[in-house]
């Protein structure tokens, strides 16, 4: 499942991933930055979903922060 923002971008993904046998997750990306005219979330935490698809932000399952892009 697919949440977008007013502004078109994407603010949650709902998924299972199945690399890390976790069960069903939410990724949020954030903090969009423009590279060379495109949006960049340089901030990604994913975290486990509860059953009732409620995130428990208590321990990321994924953490990336990115300080830089470049499209080749």
């Amino acid at each position: 499942m697919f949440y977008f923002g007013p502004d078109g971008l994407l603010r949650r993904h709902d998924y299972t991933p199945e690399v890390i046998n976790a069960g069903r997750a939410a990724h949020y990306p954030s903090a969009y930055q423009e590279f060379d005219g495109i949006m960049v979330p340089t901030r990604r935490r994913v975290f486990r979903l509860g059953e009732d698809g409620t995130a428990s932000r208590d321990t990321g399952l994924v953490t990336i922060d990115v300080e830089s892009v470049l499209f080749i």
